[in-house]
Order: structure tokens, then sequence, then C-alpha cells
């Protein structure tokens, strides 16, 4: 009896061993150093990974904060050019109208205002379109990563006993995600130059309708961006609820079975089990805060330049509102209203991949 205590105390002993076994072979077996290597290349110029402790986010978040907060000025002067063009412009334009006015005018089309117009598209044109190409472009780099990485997250999900909750959410975020790249695509991405053509239109010709039709297909962006969003999280909740129950009937018959099938160790084994499902836990959580911050660094730099433009397009729109007629500065405010559009599009993927990622993480305490 003394001989099977201490076989007992002995096997209780081996079990942080086991789980430590488990863990390094589950990081071969998932395909954790591949992952890892990808999300170097995007977090390249930011951050190494072997720098921070594993499952330190805030240190990562940290690194990448401070190393892209050097690209801020770059990208502000980038913009403020833009801006003093514009207002250049308007000025111009306010000018031109004092004159037209002093010498009086025939009424109809305000030449100035026309011009202006033309001279304000053309500038922001460069910007729309190299910005507009820049949010697509992290939307594809999002939609690749999370082909790897969801995978990986719902091995170790699996593993830590959430397997059939774990295979929904890696379902729903592929999904979605590959909706959200081509709606972008096919619908969005048309949606705001037509928005801001409407916009320009109005600015030119002083036509109501186009106004109203601005407004329409800004709302329609932001409409299917929030619905997209929406829909994913109630997804996840609704399929959540269901197969976490499953999940958890899953783990109770299993423990179950282990203590009552197998005599004298059976209760061992089941614990042995929990300190296992314990150590993919961690991984899980390791292999989430990896994939956090390459989302992070994939993202930093097409929110940076759209957020410096968009501040600076809104700022020149409030001062040209001081020297030049209402139509064109507020074609100023519009083209900043595009910037935030892309900047949601991109922002939407990012927030899709952060729930799935946080949910994972929170799934299964280790």
């Amino acid at each position: 009896m003394r001989g099977l205590l201490v076989l007992l105390l002995l096997g209780c002993l081996t079990l942080p061993a086991a789980a430590a076994g488990v863990e390094g072979a589950l990081e071969e077996e998932l395909g954790v150093d591949k992952l890892s290597r990808v999300a170097e290349e995007y977090l390249d110029g930011y951050l190494d990974l072997e720098d921070i402790a594993p499952g330190d986010f805030a240190a990562g978040a940290r690194a990448i904060l401070e190393q892209g907060g050097e690209q801020a000025g770059s990208a502000l002067r980038g913009a403020l050019g833009s801006g003093v063009a514009l207002l250049t412009v308007c000025l111009l334009c306010g000018l031109t109208r004092q004159v037209g006015d002093t010498l009086g005018s025939d009424g109809g089309l305000d030449p100035a205002r026309l011009a202006g117009a033309a001279a304000i598209a053309a500038i922001a044109a460069a910007d729309v379109h190299t910005l507009m190409g820049l949010g697509r472009a992290a939307l594809e780099e999002l939609q690749g990563f999370s082909a790897l990485l969801m995978p990986v997250v719902t091995a170790a999900c699996a593993a830590a006993g959430t397997p059939i909750s774990a295979a929904a959410r890696q379902s729903a975020t592929l999904m979605f995600l590959t909706l959200l790249l081509a709606v972008t695509n096919s619908l969005l991405s048309p949606l705001v130059y037509g928005y801001v053509a409407a916009s320009v239109g109005h600015a030119a010709v002083d036509c109501q309708g186009l106004s109203r039709l601005a407004a329409l297909l800004k709302w329609a962006v932001t409409g299917l961006l929030s619905a997209l969003v929406t829909g994913f999280v109630l997804y996840l909740s609704v399929t959540g609820a269901v197969s976490g129950n499953a999940d958890a009937l899953a783990q109770k018959a299993a423990r179950t079975a282990i203590s009552g099938m197998v005599p004298v160790v059976g209760g061992i084994l089941s614990d042995a089990s929990e300190t296992v499902v314990a150590g993919a836990g961690v991984l899980k959580s390791s292999v989430g805060v990896v994939g956090l911050l390459a989302v992070l660094g994939v993202c930093f730099a097409p929110f940076l330049r759209l957020g410096c433009h968009y501040l600076v397009y809104k700022l020149t729109a409030a001062l040209a509102a001081t020297v030049t007629p209402g139509p064109l500065s507020g074609l100023i405010d519009a083209v900043g209203s595009a910037f935030a559009l892309e900047l949601g599009m991109t922002g939407t993927g990012a927030a899709i991949l952060y729930i799935a990622i946080i949910t994972s993480i929170k799934a299964v305490s280790p």
C-alpha cells in the first residue's frame, strides 16, 4: 500500500513536465514556428518577437507604437503638402470671386467655382487613389494572414477543450473576411469613388441632387460596414452559445469515462488531461498575442497615413471656409470623409480578426 502511494505521488510530480512536453509537441504540430515567421515579416521594422516575453501584448504594442511613431513625421508632411496646395487653390478662388463681384457678374456658372472644383479634384485624386490602394492592400494582407493564423488558433483551442466552438469561429472569421474583401473591391470602393465624384459635381455646379446622392453613397458604405461587423458578432454569439454547451458536455463525458474506466489511476489520468488542456490554453494565448501584434503591424501604416490625411483635410476645409465659397470647402471636407470611409473598411477587417482572436483567447481559461 505504501509503495502504491509513492507511485501515485511520483505520478503527480510528473504532470508539469508532461504538460511542458505536450506544449512543445503542440507548438511543432500546429505550425507555430511558421506562424511566427510570417508575423515577423509583417512586424519587420517595428519589433522582433524574440525581444518580448511570450504572450506580452502590451510590450509588443508599445514597441510598434514607438517605432511606428517615427513614420508619423513623413505621413504628416505628405498630408500637409496636399493641405497647403488645397488652401492655396481656395485662396485664389476666393480672390477671383471677390474681383468678379466687384466688376459685376452676369450670373450663370461661376468660372472660379468650376476651376476651383477641378483643381481640388486634381490635387485630391492622387491622395485618394494612393490611400484607397493602401487600404485594400492591408485588407488583402489581413485575409492572407488569417488563412494561416486561424487554423493554428483553432487547433490550439481544440487541444484546450473547445473544438466545436473553435471550428465555428474559424469558419466565421474566414468567411466574413473574404466577404469583406469581395464587397470592398466590387462595391464599397466604387461607392467611395462615386461619393467623391458626386461631391466634386456638387461643388462645381451647386446641384442639390448631387449633394443628396453623395450623402446617400456615404450612408450606404457606413451602413454596409456596420452590418458586416454586427453580423459577425451576432454569428459568433449564437454559434458560441450552442457550441460552447456542446464542448462542455464533451469535456465532462471524457473526464467521466477516463475516471470510471481506468481503475485506481483513472483520477490521476483525468487530472493529467486537465494539465494538458492548461498547457494548450497557454499556447493558444501566446499564439493569439502573436496574431494581435501582426494585425497591428499590418494596419499601423495605413491607419497612420489615412488618419493624417483625414485630419489635415478636415482642418483645411475649416480654414478654406473663411476665404472661399462654401461648396469648395465642402468638397475638401468630403474628400476627408472619403479617407475616413477607407479607414473604416480597413478597420473593419482588423476588428473582425481582433474579435476572433480575443474570443479565442478567452474561450478557455488556462
